[in-house]
């Protein structure tokens, strides 16, 4: 029917009939053009008032595709208002006729913002199994965009724990379930939730790309990086087997993030580079951004800056193209990291100003924390410090631990460097507490793992802060800083030994029975839901008016947590050795080291290497120089024991190292009463025992016997007596001791 065609009273049914046939075809072809969409949207109005009276089946049809037609235009209260009259009419086919109005319905509410509406609706519309499936997905979806996540997650759980038969729509819920399982911290239920998906769908091949997907990003968060390889590759095969070049795209990206994930920097790139074509195939955009940031990094890894820039100018292209405004917040941050100082005042001050106008607390965090570092190397110290300062009060009131863990560390640098050795002290040891919060609240090792990365330059920072206030002060001052670097030490150390222990689910899986271990895992993911709902208020700033009550309710919630870990160290003295940090202070060594034992810990302070040494109730703190100076020597007497080459070389090497390493720490106090010595290894230092090393004519171990250890807090849990199932046995690291792993295998036997 055309503009000039008489829509006047008196035409037949048939015609009637004929006109609306040709009104659906005319909207079937306008789909992709707003022009002739507008032009049929004014012809069903006009149509609407002039059909006749008597036939409410006309009449129910004309307003159908009255409202698809607002739906297509952007008009969704007028499609609403036109569901609503097509609902008043009685003359309805069939009940399914009335359900699909009513979702047309739900949808239209949903877009014209009436939430309330469309959940009240989707309650009437669970009549049947599959409809039940189908309104329950539909509601999900709401609730989810709505930040209400524990709802949409209880609303999904008590779907599929109902007896439904094996559908499509089921996998799907399963599916939905698991998603947002993995979103908040739960990859391991998710995983059941995927497979119990795949029995759905039995031999159907829907859906089975994106599961795959979907298991390679939970695999992924838990570790399983060799298995979320295969689930990608699974992923690749069905998507190019079906031709489906978006689903491609997401699991070229899946594999690269794999491939990433265990160190395969060159062969993610690759993966990116494929994800990125196909997705251009796909004619879908959805990706592009995520990819190009991806690639990017890649670059950076691989040390090739230039085409680093060049890949995050191209998705800052895209961002603007695409008017996505945190994408191209993301794409100015991230070219401000390789910008000199003065351009990167400028590109943080646009994206500091797009986080604002969006409500987003959190980018505003990041953004001030690199604006305080582009301004301290542009050496203004105190701006740097106060751009800090402000990122640090805006994390106080979102109250993200991994916000408040930067924060304190990045203020703490700045009044480290700006002689404020005490204030400086206070808020880094701040900083690492949120980091134990922060490990305490994540259920994932291999979220704990990076995590513990990000605060390992604030570790760093303390430890030189301690090293210099000790090196510039005498008596009781000088032992004060010392027994701090001394605290610090064993905190770092004593977390990265239990996080690398307990990287393969120790603690998660075998440590705890079933009962209290699914009560910690409940309460872990409270407080995980509840950030996440406070951190899309602060982004979005809806629902601010509830945000106090949010905060108050995740406060009760972390302490739950907190008693609840301390509870299980108590209980289970195996959890305890595993989760929770307990360094060793000055008082355990006062009261248990034996006047007989001295304890020395190497650490690096900047570039040297230093040893802070525990004998007869105090402390000593020595530099033996240039740490790669120390490495080079060692790795020449590793070399010389390994080649068996002239005994005399071996033994000349073993001399410069006890110069280098143990004659400053004899020197430094009285060993008279010393018989042994409990080594604390630095990382990456010491290549050979230290019972090697000579100093006057001998070998160490002639004067002294030896034992090592990772941390000296270690040798507290061994006092105590704690089990943790057998014994740790660590035999030839890299392949290149001859025997040890015999040796190694031997005893684990």
């Amino acid at each position: 029917m055309t503009n000039s065609e008489s829509l006047e009273g008196g035409i037949e049914q048939s015609d009637w009939q004929e006109r609306l046939d040709r009104f659906a075809q005319r909207l079937q072809l306008s789909r992709h053009d707003p022009i002739s969409l507008l032009e049929l949207r004014d012809d069903l109005e006009r149509t609407v008032g002039l059909l006749p009276g008597g036939n409410p089946g006309f009449r129910l049809r004309a307003l159908r595709l009255l409202a698809e037609a607002s739906m297509q235009t952007g008009e969704y209260s007028a499609a609403f208002d036109v569901l609503v009259s097509a609902l008043s009419i009685d003359d309805f086919a069939d009940q399914d006729m009335r359900d699909s109005a009513r979702m047309a319905l739900v949808d239209a509410a949903i877009r014209s913002g009436r939430q309330a509406d469309a959940l009240a609706l989707l309650e009437t519309l669970k009549r049947s199994y599959e409809n039940e499936v189908g309104t329950t997905l539909a509601a999900h979806n709401l609730l989810k965009s709505l930040g209400r996540r524990d709802e949409a997650i209880q609303l999904l759980e008590r779907l599929v724990a109902e007896d439904h038969p094996a559908s499509l729509g089921l996998a799907v819920a399963f599916h939905a379930l698991g998603v947002i399982l993995d979103e908040t911290g739960r990859s391991s239920e998710a995983l059941t939730m995927f497979s119990r998906a795949s029995d759905a769908l039995g031999s159907n091949s829907e859906l089975q790309a994106d599961l795959h997907n979907s298991k390679s990003v939970a695999l992924q968060k838990i570790g399983r990086i060799d298995e979320a390889v295969k689930e990608a590759d699974k992923a690749i095969s069905l998507a190019q087997a079906s031709g489906d070049m978006s689903t491609l795209a997401v699991a070229y990206l899946s594999r690269g993030n794999a491939c990433q994930a265990g160190g395969q920097t060159a062969l993610a790139l690759q993966h990116f580079d494929h994800g990125l074509v196909v997705g251009g195939w796909s004619q879908s955009r959805e990706h592009e951004i995520t990819l190009l940031n991806n690639i990017a990094l890649c670059y950076l890894e691989l040390g090739q800056l230039a085409l680093y820039s060049r890949y995050l100018l191209w998705a800052l292209d895209v961002a603007e193209e695409l008017d996505d405004k945190r994408a191209k917040a993301l794409g100015l941050t991230n070219l401000a990291t390789m910008s000199e100082p003065s351009e990167a005042r400028v590109l943080l001050t646009e994206a500091y100003a797009i986080h604002l106008h969006l409500g987003d607390r959190a980018g505003q965090v990041g953004v001030l924390n690199q604006l305080a570092v582009a301004v301290g190397k542009d050496g203004y110290p105190e701006d740097a410090l106060d751009y800090a300062k402000e990122a640090l009060e805006i994390a106080q009131e979102v109250t993200d631990p991994q916000l408040l863990m930067l924060c304190y560390g990045q203020v703490g640098s700045l009044l480290a460097a700006d002689a404020e050795p005490q204030l400086a002290w206070d808020s880094l040891m701040e900083s690492l507490s949120w980091a134990e919060i922060l490990r305490r609240e994540t259920n994932v090792a291999l979220v704990r793992l990076s995590m513990m990365a990000e605060v390992d330059s604030y570790i760093d920072e303390a430890i030189k802060l301690a090293a210099r206030e000790a090196d510039r002060h005498t008596d009781h001052v000088r032992q004060q800083w010392l027994s701090r670097l001394f605290s610090v030490l064993e905190r770092f150390r004593a977390r990265v030994l239990m996080d690398q222990m307990g990287s393969d689910g120790v603690i998660g899986e075998q440590a705890l029975p079933s009962a209290p271990r699914a009560e910690l895992s409940a309460l872990t993911n409270h407080v995980r839901t509840l950030q996440g709902l406070l951190a899309m208020q602060d982004a979005t700033g809806r629902y601010k008016e509830d945000r106090s009550v949010v905060a108050e309710e995740l406060s009760s919630a972390r302490r739950q947590l907190a008693d609840f870990h301390a509870y299980l160290a108590q209980s289970n003295p195996r959890f305890g050795a595993l989760s929770l940090v307990d360094p060793v202070d000055m008082d355990w060594l006062t009261a248990v080291v034996p006047r007989d034992v001295a304890i020395v810990e190497f650490t690096n302070v900047g570039d040297d290497l230093a040893s802070l040494t525990y004998v007869n109730e105090e402390l000593f703190f020595v530099r033996h120089g240039n740490t790669r100076d120390v490495k080079e020597v060692s790795g020449k007497f590793r070399e010389a024991c390994r080649s068996f080459a002239d005994i005399q070389t071996t033994v000349d090497l073993g001399g410069q190292l006890g110069e280098l390493v143990v004659r400053p720490i004899l020197s430094e106090t009285s060993f008279d009463q010393v018989r042994h010595l409990l080594i604390v290894p630095a990382l990456d230092v010491f290549s050979v025992p230290l019972d090697g090393y000579r100093i006057d004519g001998a070998y160490l171990f002639e004067r002294f016997s030896l034992s090592y250890l990772p941390s000296t807090s270690v040798a507290k849990q061994l006092r105590r007596g704690v089990r943790v199932g057998g014994a740790l046995v660590i035999g030839d690291p890299d392949g290149s001791l001859p025997y040890a792993r015999q040796e190694a295998l031997e005893i684990g036997e």
